[in-house]
């Protein structure tokens, strides 16, 4: 029987503590660390949900410039011809211009100008304005043209009128709601559902033939006298 050599601890002596390192360690060593952590974690998550931004679609920027010009009576063709055909190179090599899209329709023409993203589209509004104004080989029977930027309106609501009120008590006072819309910084505010405003003139056959009127007679007075006709400038 040998001896063992083996040598056995003393159950006296100390034992040296394992020294821990890391984030963990920290947070161990220090308690009220980890809960002024989840008090700053709370804080900044309420913060941010107060000041997020939430919309239906994203804000994004519309860069093109409308051309329309209205020419009663013609042919998509003509119109191609005469309007579509004097736009188009005029608007074409303006400033930072993208594209341009044209369509001729029977009695219209619509020409898009499209511009490159971040343009100054106030600028770019005055260029087509001032291009368009120097064609001078319009048709006499078209219209002025219209020239407008494509604005993107998002809808916030909708308010629906109803009651036991006749139509036209209804218009007006949507009308002075839409007036208080807009005084309030609202953009945009449209009316829909309305119905256009209209004259019955009403004239007994025995008047016509004492007066010795036919109704296309009267229809043409009318029309005579119910146009809007510029009355000069004031300086």
């Amino acid at each position: 029987m040998s001896d063992d050599n083996q040598s056995v601890p003393d159950p006296d002596s100390e034992i040296e503590p394992v020294r821990m390192t890391g984030v963990i360690a920290r947070f161990a060593q220090h308690k009220n660390a980890a809960n002024l952590l989840l008090a700053l974690m709370v804080i900044a998550g309420v913060y941010g949900l107060l000041k997020l931004n939430a919309q239906f679609l994203p804000d994004f920027g519309i860069d093109v410039v409308s051309v329309r010009v209205e020419w009663p009576g013609a042919t998509a063709d003509d119109v191609d011809s005469n309007i579509v055909q004097a736009i188009e190179p005029e608007v074409r090599f303006l400033d930072s211009v993208k594209r341009v899209k044209s369509s001729a329709y029977e009695g219209l023409a619509s020409v898009s100008v499209e511009f490159q993203a971040g343009s100054d589209m106030q600028a770019a509004l005055s260029d087509v304005e001032a291009a368009i104004s120097r064609i001078r080989t319009f048709p006499e029977e078209s219209k002025t043209p219209d020239i407008s930027r494509i604005i993107r309106y998002e809808t916030l609501m909708r308010v629906v009128l109803s009651g036991p009120f006749p139509d036209a008590s209804l218009k007006a006072y949507a009308k002075r709601l839409r007036d208080g819309l807009l005084e309030r910084g609202i953009d945009k505010v449209d009316l829909i559902g309305t119905l256009d405003e209209e004259i019955l003139v009403d004239v007994p056959s025995s008047v016509l033939r004492r007066l010795d009127l036919t109704l296309s007679g009267i229809a043409a007075k009318i029309g005579e006298t119910s146009q809007d006709l510029p009355s000069g400038d004031i300086g």
